[in-house]
């Protein structure tokens, strides 16, 4: 193999590195904005959560109040 071959598997080579590193980058970002979403959503979830369980307890109030009108 002489010295232009080598210089050109080389360089082949670090052609392959860098779009290696540049498709990891893209992927690294993709998943963080993925993470971010899916981050966003579930914030979402747990206030709709919270706010079922405060209706909750309010039916529960009110029934039991209305539970003991009817055992007067």
């Amino acid at each position: 193999m002489n010295a232009e071959a080598a210089e050109r598997d080389a360089d082949r080579a670090l052609l392959a590195a860098r779009a290696a590193v540049r498709e990891a980058r893209e992927h690294v970002k993709r998943i963080e904005r993925e993470a971010e979403e899916e981050a966003r959503l579930a914030k979402i979830k747990q206030k709709q959560a919270g706010d079922l369980g405060k209706r909750g307890k309010q039916l529960g109030r009110k029934w039991r109040y209305n539970s003991s009108l009817d055992h007067c």
